[in-house]
């Protein structure tokens, strides 16, 4: 695919209004290997999971190689605790991907790659499927701005692949923790990265396969900069594949 757009950019000037930053990044040229991760604080076996996302989020790889995100899901919820972070379209999201492999059930945790479910995600299996995917050309170019002003956010994302695919973008974050005082994991202390606050899409790609979206939001209650990613992937939405996919770090001062 030849893309006006070339190689990764990633730019942080002054905007125009006062104390506002602008950054900015586009996809590479080779395949970024979307990784979703369906979990709960209301599941016991979720903890490692999520310590193994939190590891990639950590990673040299993120962004270049792979974006990770958290999704929690609310059907635990009804078991004693009430998971903060969990929204009933992460779980739709799961359902339908499961709908699309054949399969009647979902679980936590669950690791998705490409749009796939994946169970080595704990071995070397999935450095093995991480490299096959980076070793593909990508089959969409996707540009991610950010403006920050203060806590206002206004987030853009540009999209060019076959009309028949879906934007999607999200705003996730990192190193965020709390106590659990119910449920499965009752006690505990619970960490995540990676985790995903706001959602948005599908987007549609006109018959040009060009898509153009752009929103406002705010920082959560307590988060830094730091810690926000600004996420974009395109999904065929036939098959449900993800066909690329780009994190954004938060703008901070140079």
């Amino acid at each position: 695919m030849h893309s006006p757009w070339v190689g990764i950019v990633l730019a942080m000037v002054v905007a125009p209004q006062a104390h506002a930053l602008v950054c900015e990044r586009t996809s590479p040229a080779h395949t970024v290997a979307l990784v979703e991760l369906y979990t709960s604080q209301g599941c016991d076996s979720c903890p490692p999971a999520d310590r193994w996302l939190g590891t990639l989020a950590g990673s040299r790889l993120v962004d270049e190689r792979v974006v990770p995100l958290g999704l929690h899901v609310n059907y635990w919820d009804h078991l004693g605790w009430k998971d903060p972070y969990a929204k009933a379209l992460f779980t739709d999201r799961q359902r339908a991907i499961s709908r699309a492999s054949g399969v009647s059930y979902v679980y936590t945790p669950q690791v998705v790659v490409q749009g796939r479910d994946f169970r080595g995600w704990g071995s070397a299996a999935f450095a093995t499927r991480l490299d096959a995917i980076n070793r593909t050309p990508a089959r969409a170019e996707i540009r991610l701005s950010m403006e920050v002003a203060g806590d206002a956010l206004r987030l853009a994302a540009q999209a060019k692949a076959s009309a028949r695919s879906q934007l999607f973008a999200a705003l996730a974050q990192d190193r965020i923790s709390n106590k659990v005082t119910a449920g499965e994991n009752r006690g505990a202390t619970l960490a995540h990265n990676a985790s995903v606050r706001e959602w948005y899409g599908p987007i549609p790609l006109d018959a040009q396969g060009r898509a153009n979206w752009q929103t406002s939001a705010a920082l959560p209650a307590g988060a830094r900069l730091t810690d926000m990613r600004l996420v974009g992937f395109v999904q065929d939405s036939a098959s449900g594949e993800i066909l690329q996919a780009i994190g954004l770090p938060g703008c901070v001062k140079p």
